[in-house]
């Protein structure tokens, strides 16, 4: 029994870590979307230290998680599994706030002629983590539901990376932007897209999980 209840703490404390995943790359998405309408500095710091709130406490949930696994013995035969999954979708987070912070710190403005492929990019990109921390819930009970959702990511990241490519070539096909915003711009859009890729390399980690397991 007491085994059992420390197992299902293990559960708990994961949902919180990919709410707050998810979260944080929520509050990326609002942030840009702000940001693109009305270029408030103030409040893009604002949205800002959030972002990095949200992942500094992702980082913590994520500690302590890999404290109990590693002290208590639990799920013994997949230990490794999931402190591996723990680092990959930790990597989310980091690159959301990368991504935040690179508006920022490097001043950059987004022109209203690249703001709906840009926003449209973080949509995808959060869509992408979402589907892809869903895959993850699904691991403690369905193996085949995982594998779906992972599929499902698939396809967003391939959205997501012909979406990059074409803004990409329209920012450098842009008559009116000077060399060095065409290259913050891509910079930005590189990043966004990349959240999607890290989404990915959780599904991968996943799908590897469940063949483990003879699914």
């Amino acid at each position: 029994m007491m085994f059992r209840s420390r197992k299902k703490i293990i559960q708990d404390e994961l949902e919180s870590y990919r709410e707050l995943i998810n979260r944080c790359v929520a509050e990326l998405y609002r942030t840009l979307k702000c940001y693109s309408e009305n270029s408030d500095r103030r409040e893009l710091k604002k949205n800002i230290e959030e972002v990095s709130r949200l992942e500094g406490a992702a980082d913590d949930k994520r500690r302590s998680i890999q404290v109990v696994l590693y002290s208590k013995s639990l799920f013994p035969e997949s230990r490794g599994d999931l402190l591996g999954l723990l680092e990959t979708t930790d990597k989310i987070a980091n690159r959301a706030e990368a991504t935040a912070l690179m508006l920022r710190t490097h001043h950059i403005f987004i022109p209203e002629s690249f703001r709906k492929e840009i926003i449209e990019l973080c949509h995808i990109s959060q869509r992408a983590v979402a589907v892809v921390l869903e895959a993850e819930r699904k691991l403690f009970s369905d193996f085949r539901g995982a594998l779906e959702f992972i599929g499902r990511v698939n396809e967003l990241e391939s959205d997501a990376d012909h979406l990059e490519h074409k803004t990409i070539n329209k920012i450098f096909a842009s008559p009116t932007l000077e060399p060095i915003e065409k290259i913050l711009l891509r910079d930005v859009v590189s990043f966004i897209s990349s959240l999607a890729d890290r989404a990915e390399d959780v599904g991968d980690r996943i799908r590897v999980i469940v063949a483990k397991r003879g699914v």
